[in-house]
């Protein structure tokens, strides 16, 4: 992002135009028996976002937007997947419209849920992440 944003943003656009086009097509197949859209990928650490919030907003956001506005077209209820530390991010998911994150990873910085409560009360819904001790 730092030393090649042009091949950064080039390959980045192939690979989203090619899940927005994907997406399509299955929404259109599977119309109203879907009720939702989970997309996303892992942008935390447990302290902070894994790049500079410009990088975020430049590389990460405008595509967020787009997936989001894909699902809602269909009147999906639109899931956002990012473990680790999104505290910093999560006003702009909320106003990219994804009306749920997941998941609360409680340990990484400022995402237990009662800062998560105290902060994003009825902005959104958080869903918690499963955890199995076998």
């Amino acid at each position: 992002m730092l030393m090649e944003p042009d091949i950064v943003h080039a390959v980045t656009q192939k690979v989203c135009e090619f899940y927005l086009e994907a997406n399509q097509r299955f929404f259109e197949q599977a119309g109203n028996l879907v009720d939702g859209f989970f997309f996303g990928n892992d942008f935390g650490t447990q302290k902070t976002l894994i790049m500079a919030l410009d990088q975020f907003n430049e590389f990460i956001m405008p595509w967020f937007k787009k997936f989001t506005a894909q699902g809602h077209q269909y009147n999906y209820q639109v899931v956002l997947h990012s473990c680790g530390a999104i505290y910093d991010v999560i006003d702009q998911i909320i106003n990219a419209g994804v009306n749920c994150i997941h998941p609360i990873q409680a340990k990484a910085a400022k995402m237990d849920a009662q800062t998560l409560a105290d902060s994003f009360k009825g902005c959104v819904t958080f869903m918690e992440g499963l955890i199995l001790n076998i």
